[in-house]
């Protein structure tokens, strides 16, 4: 719901850190994991110093994750440089 929408400032510490602990969780199902980096994508544009934090992110994916996270880590970590 929130990888493609304005997040208020009052929501995006909280949305961001659940977001990226639900992409941590290897045990949740690729396409939850998938769509929290994509949230945590989202708020990264709109807030200021959280590129540095979501390319290290993106950079640790093992090359032995499912191909959906690969994707979705590679797509970050290009937007990370861009915009970092």
């Amino acid at each position: 719901m929130f990888q493609d929408r304005a997040v208020p400032e009052r929501l995006a510490g909280t949305l961001y850190a659940r977001a990226l602990d639900d992409f941590l969780a290897r045990g949740q199902a690729v396409g939850i994991r998938a769509r929290a980096l994509q949230t945590c994508a989202n708020i990264a544009a709109q807030y200021d110093g959280l590129w540095t934090e979501l390319a290290a992110v993106a950079a640790e994916v093992s090359s032995l994750e499912p191909p959906g996270i690969l994707s979705i880590s590679r797509r970050v970590a290009k937007q990370a440089k861009a915009n970092g």
